[in-house]
């Protein structure tokens, strides 16, 4: 009588199918966004998001590429603006440094205190301006009424203080805008959209 041998698969046959999509040791592929999203998080961790409600613009971005239904403020380009950044914290300063270069504005200075806030827009002239209100010598209140005296231009207010006191304040004495931190980019940037829009409409137009 023929002897029945038992047929056991060697452990290392396993099917291709279960073997891991990456080999151990090497870095799993990632995809071209993974290098859009901004960390500009001023705020304590929050969980991790979608990449399109993180990512920034690109300096190819232009108003033809908002979907259709956007209201008007949606629709302001942001590339090739010029702005100046009023934040005398330096983490803060460079996110949001990193974030309007990846929307495509230029930066054309940075200020640390109320009164170099001033002089480098005055001199700079820019499209935009973000301040921030706590900063030492002189607060980005007092900074703004001095620049929009001189220079009108859009500012807006960065800030920790979330009071309607410091809102109607900075109304009152000419900012376009006005954001709470901790600041993330998908808020940030429709706000300079919002503010952009709103200082423009309250311009005369040039004929």
């Amino acid at each position: 009588m023929p002897i029945r041998r038992a047929d056991h698969a060697p452990a290392h046959s396993q099917s291709m199918t279960e073997m891991p999509a990456t080999a151990p040791g090497l870095p799993s592929p990632t995809s071209p966004e993974d290098d859009r999203l901004s960390d500009l998080d001023t705020g304590p961790d929050q969980a991790p998001q979608k990449a399109s409600d993180t990512s920034v613009g690109s300096p190819a971005e232009s108003s033809a590429q908002a979907p259709a239904g956007l209201g008007e403020s949606d629709r302001v380009a942001l590339p090739g603006l010029r702005v100046v950044i009023c934040e005398d914290e330096g983490v803060t300063q460079m996110q949001l440094r990193r974030a309007l270069t990846r929307a495509g504005m230029a930066i054309a200075g940075i200020a640390t205190n109320g009164q170099e806030a001033v002089e480098v827009v005055l001199r700079e002239r820019p499209d935009l301006v973000l301040m921030d209100i706590r900063m030492p010598v002189m607060d980005g209140l007092e900074a703004t009424r001095r620049i929009l005296e001189s220079f009108d231009t859009c500012v807006v207010m960065l800030t920790a203080f979330s009071s309607d006191s410091h809102q109607m304040q900075a109304r009152d004495i000419g900012a376009s805008g006005y954001v709470v931190k901790p600041i993330t980019s998908d808020v940030l940037l429709p706000l300079i959209r919002e503010a952009l829009w709103r200082y423009r409409k309250g311009r005369p137009q040039p004929s």
